[in-house]
């Protein structure tokens, strides 16, 4: 069964820094990924979490990771690694940045607080783990910096929803739009039409205006398309077999088997 990680996650509700719900779309069509290498993140966060914990006096975190079911979703799982500790208030859930994550990111060092991507993938680990917090250990040159996030109802509501929205554009192969915004729940507005009169030249207006708005997506959908595959050739000719580039943070690697390009971000925050 298909699974969206947290770092995936916020793509649902377009709060993704680079993945648009279009790109989950097709991760989630395609066949399941090799298995990504974990890099650095993977090998020291068990130590620093570990670290973070001997310093803030939490039980030594615990790993173990989990597949959750997702509200009105059948065929759609999600994923979260499970770092958990406790303290005095009861069980949390906690999440490792890297030092380049977090030292990198200017947002992030001016508000004081985690980009919204993150607070995003906090809420969906949360979610997995059924916690309702959740320490963000930011590594910081020799120590450590502790970001807390409490669960939102509203906002796992809304992830919720996303992956039922593309649960069903997986099933009926409809994928999202480039750019795409969730679709809200479309108002019933027959009674108000039954009991007045319809003005047809807002009507045929309406009509024809939403007629052109699909018509412009669809075809930004196609050259988009279009663009992508010529990108992806040039790329495949120009990286060798196995061969890799790092680039803004992510490196592109083409598979020396499948020939198909893969990405990762160069930390491992790959869930």
């Amino acid at each position: 069964m298909p699974t969206i990680s947290p770092y995936e996650a916020p793509a649902l509700i377009d709060m993704h820094g680079s993945m648009t719900r279009l790109a989950l779309y097709e991760r989630l069509s395609a066949d399941a990924p090799e298995d990504i290498s974990p890099g650095l993140s993977a090998a020291i966060q068990a130590p620093v979490l570990e670290m973070a914990a001997r310093q803030n006096n939490w039980q030594k975190p615990v790993r173990g990771d989990s597949k959750f079911d997702i509200d009105g979703c059948d065929n759609l799982q999600g994923y979260a690694p499970g770092w958990k500790t406790s303290d005095d208030k009861g069980d949390f859930s906690l999440m490792f940045v890297h030092v380049a994550a977090y030292v990198f990111s200017s947002s992030w060092r001016r508000a004081g607080m985690p980009p919204e991507d993150y607070i995003i993938q906090a809420q969906w680990t949360m979610m997995g783990n059924k916690t309702d917090r959740l320490a963000i250990v930011a590594l910081s040159d020799k120590t450590v910096e502790i970001f807390w996030v409490d669960a939102d109802g509203e906002i796992q509501s809304r992830l919720a929803n996303g992956a039922a929205d593309l649960e069903k554009r997986l099933a009926a192969g409809d994928p999202p739009p480039v750019d795409a915004i969730p679709e809200a729940p479309a108002e019933d507005d027959s009674k108000e039409n039954s009991e007045a009169e319809v003005d047809l030249d807002k009507a045929v207006a309406q009509w024809r205006e939403t007629k052109i708005e699909r018509a412009t997506i669809r075809n930004k959908t196609q050259f988009a398309d279009e663009r992508h595959e010529r990108a992806e050739k040039a790329l495949v000719n120009a990286l060798k077999p196995g061969a890799s580039h790092e680039y803004d943070g992510y490196r592109v690697t083409r598979n020396a088997k499948t020939d198909k390009l893969t990405e990762e971000k160069i930390d491992g925050q790959y869930f």
